[in-house]
Order: C-alpha cells, then sequence, then structure tokens
C-alpha cells in the first residue's frame, strides 16, 4: 500500500487510539462541568412546582435515566481497541468485491458519482478485484463498461413474501446477480462514496474471516461531511445534526459488531458479505421488513447463527437537506425497527433487545422535550434525575463532538483541503448552540411516528455534491 493508503487507513481507525479516547474523556469531563456551571449559573437551585402542569412537567425530568444504557455502551465502546492490518492473513487473489448500489434510478447524477467514486477509489487501491453492480426500478443512463452491470427491476417482478422497496431490488440483484457463490458484496447507497481506508479494511475483513464456513458480516463507519463544502446553509447545519450518527458508529454499533451480534439492527449501506452467506439468509423479507429491510436482515441473520465484525475505515455520504426530510427518515427508522421487534425471525433476547432500545428512544424523546421546556421555566429538579440529565446531555454532546472531529479530519484529507480555523469554530460553535434543536428535530420524528406511521418508504432528496475540484473533475458523470 502506498504511504497515502496507510495515512487514510490510520486515520479511518483513530477511534480506536489512545489520543483519541483521552480526548473524548476530556471533552466529556468539560462538558459535565460546563452543564452544571450553565445550570447554576442560570437557575441555581431552580423554583418549586406551582400547578399540577408544572408538577407533571418536573416528573418527565427522570426520562433523561433512559439514555443511560445507550451511554454505558459508549463509553464500553471507547475501551476496544483497533486490529492492525499487518495482524491480518494475505487475501486469496481469486475474491472478487461487487460493490452493489441500490436506488430508485431518479437521480442520475448522484448515481454516476458514485459510480466514478468506485472506480476511482479501487484504481488507487486495487487491493481485489471488483465489479460494479446498479440496481434500479427505472433504466438509467450509465455508460456501457466492463466492470459495470445494470439490473433494472421489472415493474411486475415479486417476491414469495411481497417485499417492497428497496427490499424486493435486493431480492431481485440476488435472483440476477453474476456473483459466485464465495464473492464478496459491499451495499452502497446510491450517494455512498469509499474511500481508500474503507478499501482497506474491507480486504482486511475478507482476509480474516473468508475461511469460516459462515463469515461474519461485516460493517464500518459512515462520514456526511460533503454539505460541509456547500454555501446553502440549511444542509450544512443538518449535517451537523447527522454528526451524533457517526458518534452512534464508534460507540453502541462498534460495540455490538465487536460482540459479534447486531440486536439493534444494522446501516443499510457499508454492509461487507460473503454472496453464500446472503443466499442462505435471504432478503424477501416480506411487508412488515420492507421500511427497514436491513435491521429485518440482521435479526434473521443472528437467528441463522451468522456473526457480525466490524470494517475498519469509512465511506462517505449525505445528510437530509430538508428540515422535513430529515425528520420523515427518522420516523421510517422508528417505526420499521417497531415492525422488526415485534415480527421478524429472531430469537428472544435480540427481540427484547431493540425493543427496550426502542423503549428507550420514545422515553429519551420526553427528556429532550423536557429539557428545552424547562430551559424556560426554571424547574427545581431532584438532585439525581438532574446529574442522570447533565451526564447523558453531556455525553450526547461529546458523541456530536467526536463525530464532528471525525467528519472534519477526513474531509481535509479526502479533499487535501486546508479546512480553516474560523470555519471549524463556526461548526463546533454551531453544534453545541445547535444540540437542543437537533434533540427536538429527533423527537418531533418519534412523535410523528407514533401519531402518523410511515406507510411508504420516503427517499429523501440527495444531490450530487462535489468535494472539489479535483474531484469533481475525477467524479464526473458516466459518459460526460
Amino acid at each position: 500500500m502506498t504511504a497515502s493508503v496507510h495515512r487514510q487507513y490510520f486515520h479511518a481507525c483513530r477511534y480506536g487510539s489512545v489520543p483519541f479516547r483521552l480526548v473524548t474523556v476530556a471533552t466529556f469531563v468539560a462538558a459535565v462541568a460546563a452543564v452544571r456551571v450553565l445550570n447554576d449559573w442560570c437557575w441555581g437551585a431552580g423554583r418549586p412546582p406551582a400547578t399540577g402542569t408544572e408538577h407533571l412537567i418536573q416528573w418527565a425530568s427522570w426520562a433523561w435515566a433512559a439514555s443511560l444504557p445507550t451511554v454505558v455502551v459508549s463509553v464500553l465502546a471507547l475501551c476496544i481497541s483497533t486490529d492492525a492490518p499487518d495482524d491480518a492473513p494475505p487475501l486469496d487473489p481469486s475474491v472478487v468485491v461487487a460493490f452493489r448500489i441500490v436506488s430508485r434510478g431518479r437521480n442520475v447524477e448522484a448515481l454516476a458519482g458514485t459510480v466514478d467514486a468506485v472506480r476511482r477509489v479501487m484504481d488507487e487501491t486495487p487491493l481485489f478485484r471488483y465489479r460494479i453492480e446498479v440496481v434500479t426500478d427505472e433504466a438509467v443512463a450509465l455508460a456501457p463498461a466492463g466492470d459495470l452491470h445494470l439490473m433494472v427491476v421489472p415493474d411486475d417482478y415479486a417476491t414469495p413474501h411481497r417485499s417492497r422497496w428497496k427490499a424486493r431490488a435486493l431480492c431481485y440483484a440476488v435472483e440476477r446477480s453474476r456473483n459466485d457463490a464465495k464473492d464478496y458484496i459491499v451495499h452502497l447507497d446510491e450517494e455512498s462514496w469509499p474511500s481508500t481506508s474503507a478499501v482497506v479494511g474491507i480486504a482486511e475483513f475478507i482476509a480474516r474471516n473468508n475461511n469460516r464456513f459462515l463469515p461474519p458480516i461485516g460493517q464500518g463507519m459512515i462520514l456526511y461531511y460533503r454539505h460541509f463544502t456547500g454555501r446553502r446553509l440549511l444542509p450544512k447545519l443538518l449535517t451537523l445534526a447527522d454528526m451524533l450518527r457517526t458518534g452512534d458508529d464508534i460507540g453502541r454499533f462498534r460495540f455490538q459488531y465487536r460482540m459479534g451480534k447486531a440486536p439493534m439492527g444494522i446501516h443499510g449501506s457499508f454492509i461487507v458479505i460473503r454472496n453464500d452467506v446472503e443466499q442462505r439468509i435471504g432478503l424477501d423479507v416480506g411487508a412488515d421488513g420492507s421500511l427497514t429491510e436491513d435491521a429485518w436482515f440482521a435479526m434473521a441473520a443472528q437467528s441463522a447463527g451468522v456473526e457480525f465484525g466490524w470494517v475498519n475505515g469509512y465511506l462517505v455520504e449525505q445528510a437530509p437537506e430538508h428540515v422535513v426530510d430529515f425528520v420523515k427518515q427518522r420516523r421510517r427508522w422508528w417505526n420499521g425497527l417497531f415492525r422488526v421487534a415485534l415480527f421478524a425471525p429472531s430469537k428472544a433476547w435480540a427481540r427484547t433487545t431493540l425493543f427496550g432500545f426502542l423503549v428507550l428512544w420514545g422515553a429519551a424523546m420526553v427528556g429532550s422535550v423536557y429539557t428545552v421546556v424547562n430551559l424556560l421555566l426554571g424547574l427545581s429538579t431532584h438532585p439525581v434525575a438532574s446529574w442522570t440529565g447533565t451526564v447523558c446531555f453531556a455525553w450526547y454532546l461529546t458523541m456530536y463532538l467526536a463525530g464532528l472531529r471525525l467528519n472534519l479530519a477526513a474531509w481535509r484529507q479526502d479533499t487535501d483541503d486546508e479546512v480553516s480555523r474560523w470555519h471549524r469554530v463556526a461548526l463546533y460553535s454551531a453544534l453545541v448552540v445547535l444540540m437542543p434543536l437537533f434533540g427536538l428535530l429527533e423527537a418531533a420524528a418519534v412523535m410523528y411516528g407514533m401519531a402518523r406511521p410511515e406507510r411508504g418508504f420516503t427517499v429523501i432528496t440527495k444531490s450530487n455534491v462535489e468535494l472539489g475540484p479535483e474531484l469533481a473533475l475525477d467524479l464526473a458523470p458516466a459518459g460526460a
């Protein structure tokens, strides 16, 4: 590997380094202190509730405790070290990796950008043979190429269990793919751009596990910095809201994968799986599983005895560009995961874990609303509830900041641009100030899901964001 690839790989693994852990702990301690000082300065001990409504609001402060399990798991994830690539055995040269991109086919520009992103990164880091599969509901005008296999799902195609939307397209791809049983698939969304560190991580993951009868399903970290390069304010602010997703990846998701399990589900992209394992489990999840087919698939895989693993490296996606899209995206997750917890083929412990997580997610919503409401009311809070809220709020702020730190470092490295000091300060400051608003948006999504459950499959709008002049040239749409 080149020095550049080594640099990207080890940047991607910095979440397992001692310096990163120390900075994260220091940030958490500082956040706890700042929250306590701010609370004492603004409200002191607070005033007692004067009405029945205020008494009810005061009781809502105990909902903060719902976030404690997530905090504990994320803290434990800090104790997990990162595997060194030199420890992995050599990769079998016969291995072929298929990058499978699933889309409705309405955003051809984004699709073409992802196809060219895969080609660029594989040209820079040719660690294994590859092909690109594009699966769409509508025909797309991508230039024919030897490494590209286009699959258009026929209008009359139906699965035995009547799977819908993305799950339906994935089932069609399983049937029509040119992959052999021992080939690997890397699932991508239409705007997923792999990094060279992801290619190294994929090669390492396959080399470690390929000799197993049922190799584990792998997943790695997803970053969202692409809107930081643009001039539009709203997408940039909503990208800050998605910094928690990166923090979640290196927290509870990384923890569960390193335990070999995925009771809280998996993401729908950056999934690394051997073809025979995917065929064995199947993706015909039915109507109940089609909202969050990835989580249903994870439950079915666990039930079949398949384990999970963490893939080092990262790929880059995009955050929602509109507030309505942000809320609808979270609503789909909420409603879909509840269906998974209720109906997916799964062992009792996994179903209970997922259901418990969803209950805590809903309860944490109450805590988020209380936090904002009490900023105005200034009610007194029981010391235990107050300190619980401080710890949880400070840790979530720490995860937001850790996610932003990883995204900024990747942005600077991927584009060879030096992110100016004022830009970094502005992003960090905006994140700290807007975090309560982000919590309210997450809460609004849950309330929306309860009041009006998702009945379709909302696909949010994502434009093809360029990362700079050099990458824009490399990632021009196919056939241009």
